[in-house]
């Protein structure tokens, strides 16, 4: 069903430009020393930081709730998307006839921005905000934070993060401005259906489904959700706000949202 939406030479094209084959020696050092459980990707919903204005509570919530649980031992990788205010941008620069490239130039400056903003706001953070897994590796070693964005012209946040997931062996924990993969677009209402748990291949169908719809929004795009059953990357879907559920999901606990595995 998904033969045509994935290419395998896509993906593998994808890993070599952060500077790794999938099965390297450095993949293999990196899922060995970060896959016993203890490391967690965050993929950082852009929104989350900059909405309508930038989300100066969320900003500091966010990067005290990552030190408390980076001082108890958890290690940490993040992805920090554009947010809504780049859309505005690359849609008004459509005006001029732009490259795709130049739009896609556009978009990865604000995930920049927004992830130097957030690095300021975290102690442990790396200094540089890192586009090679193996810089994050090394990061890791030194027992700090690193703070990645895409650098794939067409890659989405998630789709990075799940890459990064994989590479490193970590779980994936998407904050999203949703509460998790819903049944069906959660922008319609009366048809929304939180699901707590779904497997590769049901989010696959998800994804696709949503894609299609008019208007329609996966939490995880397709190519995302090809990477996760490829490498067998559990991950959780949490509502970017709620930081204390987020605490409960990488603690072992009980939490509200959606378990991907």
């Amino acid at each position: 069903m998904f033969g045509n939406l994935f290419d395998e030479e896509r993906l593998d094209t994808a890993v070599k430009e952060y500077g790794v084959e999938h099965k390297s020696d450095s993949y293999n050092y990196a899922s060995q020393a970060y896959g016993s459980g203890s490391l967690f990707v965050v993929s950082v919903s852009g929104k989350a930081i900059v909405g309508e204005e930038l989300n100066e509570r969320f900003l500091r919530d966010f990067s005290q709730k990552i030190s408390q649980l980076h001082s108890q031992g958890l290690k940490f990788a993040l992805v920090v998307g554009k947010g809504s205010i780049a859309r505005d941008f690359v849609e008004t620069a459509k005006q001029f006839n732009p490259s795709k490239a130049a739009l896609d130039e556009i978009a990865l400056q604000f995930s920049k921005a927004n992830a130097l903003m957030l690095a300021q706001a975290l102690d442990a953070a790396h200094p540089k905000i890192i586009t090679e897994f193996s810089e994050a590796v090394s990061a890791l070693d030194n027992g700090r934070i690193p703070i990645m964005v895409q650098s794939i012209a067409g890659l989405s946040t998630e789709a990075t993060a799940a890459l990064a997931a994989e590479y490193l062996g970590g779980t994936l924990v998407n904050l999203a401005d949703v509460k998790g993969v819903f049944a069906k677009n959660p922008s319609e209402k009366k048809r929304q259906k939180l699901l707590k748990s779904v497997s590769f291949d049901q989010l696959l169908d998800l994804s696709l489904e949503m894609n299609l719809e008019p208007e329609g929004e996966a939490v995880f795009d397709v190519f995302s959700a090809q990477i996760l059953k490829r490498g067998n990357v559990k991950a959780f879907v949490l509502q970017a706000e709620d930081l204390e559920n987020f605490e409960n999901a990488v603690s072992g606990r009980e939490f509200e949202g959606t378990r991907i595995e």
